[in-house]
């Protein structure tokens, strides 16, 4: 599972440099992705976060973002993917 971890860590780090790319999102949908984005690094140590709540906000943003930003669409399903192989 350490393999598995550092991917989902990469895929993570490579959704933040997207997000820090990305000129055309607005101010809201880019704090719920910086959010969720520092969310799952605490996910991956040891902490109280309610995992589901995480796994329902990338889901929104994902449906929200599939046809206006394809690449950080399929990031974030990636992020959400690997996420429910952890089982969280």
């Amino acid at each position: 599972m350490p393999h598995r971890i550092e991917q989902l860590r990469a895929t993570v780090t490579e959704l933040e440099k997207e997000l820090d790319n990305l000129e055309q999102i607005d101010d809201a949908t880019r704090k719920l992705l910086e959010e969720a984005a520092q969310e799952i690094h605490q996910a991956l140590t040891p902490d109280d976060l309610e995992h589901q709540a995480l796994i329902d906000n990338l889901d929104t943003v994902n449906r929200d973002f599939t046809v206006a930003h394809p690449r950080l669409a399929s990031l974030v399903s990636k992020v959400v993917d690997a996420l429910g192989q952890f089982g969280i």
